[in-house]
């Protein structure tokens, strides 16, 4: 089977992240499996980014 990823990204609010990923989540349940899931992040003086990618299958044809 193909793996396909998901990137939600944020430089400002990891609540909002947060409720993108359950939603998303939410929306694809019984339709995928989540194989991986890795999370970045980084600052500059001004702002902070996080990057949380999702490697997933399709359990669906």
């Amino acid at each position: 089977m193909v793996e396909k990823v998901k990137i939600f990204y944020t430089d400002s609010s990891l609540i909002n992240m947060e409720k993108r990923i359950n939603e998303w989540l939410a929306s694809m349940e019984g339709k995928i499996e989540v194989t991986r899931v890795i999370q970045n992040s980084s600052a500059t003086d001004s702002l902070f980014h996080i990057v949380i990618t999702i490697w997933y299958r399709n359990t669906t044809p």
